[in-house]
């Protein structure tokens, strides 16, 4: 019987071999990563999808009335706010779907009356998509725009609605 000598694998094989898994590495990253942008935006489209029929079941809930961007428990010159995600939270099932997976904006001012926590119903809210409103369309006075301005301000939050959009 002849006895037979086992071979490694050469340098320049072993150098062959990851060179071409690095080039299908270089092929496949940009599809895989255009595949979760696209998951992503499937995301996106079914929470808006979600967030509409809510607001319609607001809508039915409150004589077509179109629900509010946001709303100040107690009325005129209070400072207990609730945003659009407080307002809907009835008529979702999970609140994840005000949260879009690239980015979202988190509210802590003038909710410290609110239970601790994040979520809608607690101090913290985060949430992605913008909800129009004026101040004029519920009755609010400029006093109220400067009240929660000031408060805004003491919390360093900046001043206005807008300022937690950036």
């Amino acid at each position: 019987m002849t006895a037979r000598s086992r071979r490694g694998f050469t340098l320049i094989e072993l150098l062959a071999v990851i060179a071409i898994i690095a080039i299908i590495a270089a092929i496949l990253f940009p599809v895989f990563a255009q595949a979760r942008e696209s998951a992503r935006a499937i995301s996106c489209t079914s929470n808006l999808r979600q967030l509409g029929t809510a607001i319609r079941m607001y809508m039915q809930d409150y004589e077509d009335m179109v629900m509010p961007g946001y709303q100040y428990v107690g009325g005129r010159g209070a400072n207990q706010l609730l945003w659009y995600p407080d307002i809907l939270n009835p008529y979702v099932r999970n609140a994840g779907i005000f949260l879009c997976p690239n980015r979202s904006n988190i509210a802590s001012a003038l909710r410290d009356w609110l239970p601790p926590g994040r979520g809608p119903g607690f101090r913290e809210l985060e949430w992605s998509y913008a909800a129009n409103n004026s101040w004029d369309c519920c009755g609010l006075t400029p006093d109220v725009e400067a009240l929660m301005r000031q408060h805004m301000q003491q919390q360093g939050a900046g001043a206005g609605p807008g300022a937690m959009d950036q």
